[in-house]
Parts: C-alpha cells; structure tokens; sequence
C-alpha cells in the first residue's frame, strides 16, 4: 500500500497513541497492542508516544471524549474537508489507568472516523488511467456546497472501506467505490430528495442505473481500460442490490460500513429517525454477515446502534415495501 496525499486539503499520514499526562505506558503491551493496527493501515505511520516529527499538525482525541455519547466527530474541523491544507497526526490520548489495548481499540475507531483523510492505494496505482480517474473523480464535485462535500467524503472512505476488507481489490471494484454515488451530484447536489421516494429500494436502483451511465463516459474520458470500465459500470449498477457476486459484495459492504462510520450521525440530523430507520434496514439486509461483525469496530451514533442492535425482525426491510400513503385529515364534527 502506498499513500495518496493531495486529494483531501488535510491529509492524516500518522497515528499516535499517548497515554494520559503523568503516566506511562508499559511499552511491549503497547507495541503488542499496536501490531494488529499497523497491520489493517500499512500505509499509516502508528506509533506510541515519541518525540515528535516536524512538519505536521497535531490533532487531538481523547478517549474520554471519545466515549461521551454526546462527542460530535463532525465537530472536529480540523479532521474535515474544510481543514487547512496540511499533513495531520492524530493524537489519540488515553485516561488515567487506562491500558494500551484500550486506548488502541479506541485509536482504531478514531481513525476509521477519518480514514477518507488518510488515502492509500495498492497495486492498480502503477496503471496510469486509475490516478487519472481519481482526479477526475475529484474534478467532479464542487467543494462549495455542503452535501457535495459530504458527498466526497463518502465516496473516499467507501474506497478505503474496499481495501481494508480486500488489499487485493481489483481496479473496477476500487473504481465502482469512488463512484457509485455520482448520480448524486446530478440529483442532490443542493437538496436531498431520497426521504419523499414512496418505495425507497426502487428509488435506489433507478439512483444506481444513472450512476452507472454517468460514470462510464468519464472513466472513458480517462484512458481506463474498456473491460475495466464495463466492469465498473456493472457493479455501480448493481450496488443496491445484494447477489453472489463477489465484488459486489465488498462493495456493498464497505458503502453500508461508510455509512455506519462516517455518515450515520448527519443522516440521523437531515433527515430524522423515520427515514433513518428505512435506510438503515436497508443498509443492513445488503450486508454480508462478514460486513456486520465489522460494526463492532466502528463507533456508532447512539441512536442508530439503538436500531442496529434491536431485535431481528423477521418482516421485510422497510426499504423494500411501498411507502404507506398518508392517511385524510379527520373531521371535526
């Protein structure tokens, strides 16, 4: 894996782990602690505390903080697309007492929040059309408006989502991540409109269908390999809609755990818990059982881990029946 610093203003290339002021940790269980870690970014530079390297602005997150259900990651500005430009480190800092493998398992959800901030690439970079495609992709949107920057946000992070879950990744699945959502930009680049659909699945395939139009003249655009593009096209196409394909299922994957990690907290916000509640049925019944074991890791907003972890239902996700019509005023007699 190399990094891919210049497409986000405030790139995060390192990842420390403190522990509280006055105390210290014992440093093999810190360094046991930190290899799973280094392991799942190998392109991120995670360490303990040391002395620290010149050029980079610190950013700091406490456990404390981070475990108050109150806590706003959207609130940290200076982990956002409206950062100055700038290499970051994360400071993760830990509570008095608390022990390495707590502050890791902590470190590890922070940096899944801001991981779109640290991109890294495999393999498919030596092909030049694929750095091609991501500038493109990039050219895209227009960082003015608020939801096109959320927008962005998502694609990054559903790209590093697919080679968290998959190394390997081939270029049309990485290519399908960065832009399955591009109908978006066309439909809801200054008001999203998803919560009026009355049947929420069909309004998501027909989304789905014109990303996969939008999409290919733009790959084309970029020199990418006409097998590679109709293979991209394919799996945008198909991205609502859970089958064995197996790239499909990584994708479908890493954009629903996008979701969970990155955007559950806005969406929750924007739209309310009545719509929340179809998209995050929807959501979990395209997930792999694989996907799902994934979201213990990930810090979730309160009431949307109230919803994921409720009891299984057994009727048909709301997402997949028609919206209920709503019911005449009453008279008054």
């Amino acid at each position: 894996m190399i990094a891919v610093p210049g497409l986000v203003p405030a790139f995060v290339e390192r990842l420390e782990i403190h522990p509280a002021p006055g105390h210290e940790f014992d440093r093999y269980e810190l360094e046991r602690a930190l290899a799973p870690l280094r392991h799942e970014f190998p392109a991120l530079i995670v360490a303990g505390p040391g002395p620290a390297p010149t050029g980079l602005r610190d950013v700091e997150v406490r456990t404390a903080d981070w475990r108050d259900p109150e806590f706003d990651p959207d609130g940290v500005r200076e982990l956002s697309l409206y950062a100055e430009p700038g290499r970051v480190a994360i400071v993760v800092v830990a509570e008095p007492g608390e022990r390495p493998v707590e502050a890791v398992r902590i470190a590890q959800e922070v940096i899944t929040r801001w991981q779109h901030l640290a991109c890294r690439a495999n393999g498919c970079w030596v092909n030049p059309w694929f750095e091609e495609a991501l500038w493109a992709h990039r050219e895209l949107h227009d960082m003015s408006k608020p939801l096109v920057v959320a927008d962005y946000a998502h694609a990054l992070d559903t790209w590093q989502w697919v080679l968290r879950l998959d190394p390997e990744a081939n270029a049309a699945l990485q290519l399908a991540a960065l832009y399955h959502d591009v109908e978006r930009l066309m439909s809801e680049a200054d008001e999203r409109v998803e919560h009026r659909a009355d049947h929420y699945a069909r309004y998501k395939n027909a989304h789905a269908e014109k990303g996969s139009r939008a999409a290919a003249p733009v790959l084309r655009r970029c020199g990418v390999d006409p097998l590679v593009v109709e293979r991209t096209c394919d799996l945008i196409r198909r991205h609502e809609r859970p089958g064995p394909d197996r790239d499909l299922c990584l994708l479908a994957d890493a954009d629903a755990l996008s979701f969970f990690s990155l955007n559950a907290g806005g969406f929750v916000r924007y739209y309310g818990m009545e719509h929340a509640r179809r998209k995050i049925a929807h959501a979990l019944y395209r997930m792999t059982p694989r996907g799902r074991q994934r979201l213990d890791r990930v810090r979730q907003h309160p009431s949307v881990r109230d919803i994921v972890y409720a009891p299984v239902s057994h009727d048909p996700p709301p997402s997949q029946v028609p919206r209920p019509a709503p019911r005449p005023p009453r008279d008054r007699a």
